[in-house]
């Protein structure tokens, strides 16, 4: 069978790295198209042997690409389209293949909850026309969590019987435990874009009202509008305390495998969390706020922590508690339930459960 992912973009994110691994462990032949521009994932993906298209699609010059798309299914017998962007261009582009090759299956793919899927003001109308045609032409449309799911069927009036919740998936043999070595730090790691609802300038805040800041090192992995501002929010602290800005790498799982705890303190309602997955693989506990899809994968008190109020001095009160419980027996045994939980989101997993929807 061909399926085709429909993206716009090849550089690094959740979306195209998760279309990565599902090709990496699909028996199916998966063609990557990129609308706009590729990227380094979409050139390891071409490394990979993966078949790697880069449209180049100007912005609201989509006849041309519309054509190009249809001709590439059409020469390449694509039996499946997966549509992985709600934007008006990729949805015109899904619906004009469909148009003309009606037994391809369209599979509609709402990576994030309603509220972050249609944007606000003038766009409102143009968005919701666009998922309006694509949710009444798919064959099946995949929610990547319950919380997504029922946001999704709620606010853009879904039919609850075409949507089908598939958990985002981590390889599991790449993300795997290390060795817990105790250290003079409570080693904490983020891991994520940087921007404000991502919440790392409250992680900092809450590091700073600890009852010892000097015992806790933070490690924030990724880039974003917020970095500069992240790293001189932390140089005019009155309260010193150790962060390392390491921007983006590759070496994830050797970064992850070094933490006591992963800590995600988003103050928005995500559809999910990879990142938590990755860190949970990798037999580290996971520390979030009480928002979206988070209660789905983090069982409190069992392999991580969830905080129900999101601000710093709550998420201060717990870094506060994990300190003295880093080292302990519970401690150990949290970070083996975690590798066991990780394991339910592996990509196998996800991917059994994705391709059953292409029948």
């Amino acid at each position: 069978m061909n399926v085709l992912h429909l993206q716009l973009t090849g550089n690094p994110g959740g979306i195209v790295t998760l279309c990565r691994s599902i090709a990496k462990v699909s028996k199916h032949c998966n063609h990557m198209y990129f609308l706009f521009s590729g990227g380094t994932v979409a050139d390891a993906m071409e490394q990979e042997n993966v078949p790697v298209v880069v449209s180049n699609t100007p912005r609201f010059k989509w006849e041309k690409s519309k054509r190009t798309l249809l001709r590439y299914c059409k020469e390449n017998q694509i039996n499946v389209i997966v549509c992985h962007s709600n934007s008006p261009i990729a949805i015109a582009h899904t619906l004009f293949v469909k148009k003309h090759i009606t037994q391809t299956k369209l599979i509609m793919y709402l990576h994030g909850a309603a509220e972050n899927i249609i944007p606000h003001g003038i766009k409102y109308l143009y968005y919701s026309f666009f998922i309006n045609q694509m949710k009444n032409a798919s064959d099946a449309i995949v929610a990547i969590s319950e919380y997504v799911n029922k946001s999704c069927v709620s606010k853009l009036n879904l039919n609850p019987l075409k949507v089908h919740t598939v958990y985002n998936g981590v390889d599991c043999n790449l993300y795997t435990p290390g060795k817990y070595t105790p250290s003079k730090y409570m080693e904490l790691i983020y891991v994520g874009r940087l921007f404000p609802a991502k919440g790392v300038d409250i992680l900092i805040d809450a590091i700073t009202k600890m009852e010892d800041p000097s015992k806790v090192r933070l490690t924030v992995v990724g880039s974003g509008p917020s970095l500069d501002e992240l790293k001189e929010q932390v140089e005019r602290s009155e309260i010193p305390i150790e962060v390392r800005f390491l921007g983006s790498r590759l070496d994830i799982p050797e970064l992850l495998k070094a933490a006591n705890f992963f800590v995600h303190p988003a103050i928005l309602n995500e559809g999910f969390g990879i990142t938590l997955i990755e860190a949970m693989a990798c037999g580290v506990p996971c520390i979030a706020f009480n928002k979206g899809a988070i209660p789905e994968i983090i069982d409190s008190g069992k392999n991580g922590y969830i905080v129900n109020e999101d601000n710093v001095e709550a998420l201060a009160a717990q870094l506060n508690t994990c300190i003295s419980f880093v080292g302990t027996p519970e401690y150990i045994k949290m970070r083996r339930q975690a590798r066991i939980d990780a394991e339910r989101f592996d990509i196998r997993n996800m991917v059994c459960n994705l391709e059953k929807l292409y029948f």
